[in-house]
Order: C-alpha cells, then structure tokens, then sequence
C-alpha cells in the first residue's frame, strides 16, 4: 500500500518523483561543485579544519577530523565519487518517474537513503558541538528546529519517491493479471429460491427473505 497518493498536497506523486530528482540534482549539483573546489585547494581544507580544532572542543569527533586534515584528498574523492553517482540517480529518477519504470527508480533510492542517514547522524553531531562550544540556548533551539524541519522535509521526498514505486509496482501486478473478465451472473434461479420459507425451514419473522435468491447475491470483483 503506497505510503501517499499525492505529492505537497495537490501534484501527482509521479509528478512528485521528477520535482524531487530536480531539487535533489540541484543540491548534487553544488555539493559537486564545493568538492571539487576542495580538491583543487586541499591545503586551505586542512587549515580550515586545524582552525576548527584549534578554537573548538570537537569531543569525540577530535580523532576523525585530524585523519581528515592529514589526508583530505581521500574524503573528498570518496564524497565527489557519491556526488556523482547521485547526479546520475537524480536523472534516472525522473526518466523512471516519467516512464514509469522500477529499475530506474531503485538506484535513487538506495543512495539518497544513504545521504538522508548521513545527514541525520551529522545534524545530531553538529547539535552537540553546538551546545558544547556556543553558550546560546536561542541558537541551539534555533538550528535545532530549523535542521529538524529540514531533515523531515527531505525524508518527505524520500517517502514521495516509495510511494511512487508502491504505485508502479501495483500497476505492475494489475497488468500481470491480464484482461479484466467481468463475472457472469446466472440469472435462473436455484431450486431452492422456488421454495416457501417454512418448507425449508426459515423463519420469517425479520423479513429477510424476499423470496429470491437473486436479490441476496453480491457481485464478485
């Protein structure tokens, strides 16, 4: 069962699905860009990070950020690699979205859950540096709120694009069981519908029985 059957209230979720691998391939898009400005400038990428240790308590981060400044080229090939792989789902979602096609619709799938899992463990993180470095109870409510909103809207594009290979997948199933062939009612009535109530028994107090079998039958979908 499709988790929704409309996208922001009023668009098809099909027409959902293509909206959300355009917005997705924007915000790809970017990120590929900073990744490859970092790669050109990895030197500037490992100061920023030695700032960052050096005016913040980075808790039980410390040990992941110094591996990232000694050695930043490696994280951000591995980011620029998903960046790229994840342009191409974003392209293959609304050609799948506008085909109506499963196996184009799967790759986006698995990696943008990937990104929203990532993301999510990161807005956690960045919450408790946050509280553990900047003494504002306003900002944190603040970037709480704001990163919350922001996570469940991207989990809403996630579940826009289930929904969508919910839908298809039904179709799929549908079609697979052929043509509809309409259920052929007998309209000669069985030899009991000719009886009286009392020879067979029947009370007729509540008035049940109209005196045809016909009349009780439902139709069979």
């Amino acid at each position: 069962m499709p988790v929704m059957y409309s996208f922001c209230f009023w668009f098809s979720v099909r027409l959902g699905s293509i909206i959300v691998g355009a917005i997705t391939l924007v915000q790809a898009i970017i990120l590929f860009i900073f990744c490859g400005q970092g790669l050109e400038n990895q030197e500037d990428v490992s100061a920023r990070i030695q700032s960052w240790l050096d005016n913040n308590d980075m808790l039980f981060l410390k040990g992941v950020m110094e591996d990232m400044k000694n050695g930043p080229k490696l994280f951000l090939s591995i980011l620029t690699t998903y960046t790229a792989f994840h342009m191409v789902s974003c392209l293959l979602l609304s050609l799948g979205a506008y085909k109506c096609k499963l196996i184009f619709m799967y790759p986006f799938m698995a990696l943008e859950m990937i990104r929203l899992l990532f993301l999510s463990v990161f807005f956690v993180f960045t919450m408790m540096l946050i509280k553990q470095n900047i003494y504002n109870l306003g900002l944190l409510i603040g970037c709480s709120v704001a990163g919350g909103f922001l996570i469940l809207f991207l989990f809403y594009l996630w579940f826009c694009t289930l929904s969508m290979c919910q839908i298809v997948k039904e179709l799929e199933q549908v079609e697979n069981l052929g043509p509809y062939q309409p259920h052929v009612v007998s309209t000669a009535a069985p030899s009991y519908a000719t009886k009286s109530p009392m020879d067979m028994g029947v009370s007729v107090g509540m008035g049940f029985y109209n005196g045809g079998y016909g009349t009780m039958s439902r139709p069979i979908y």
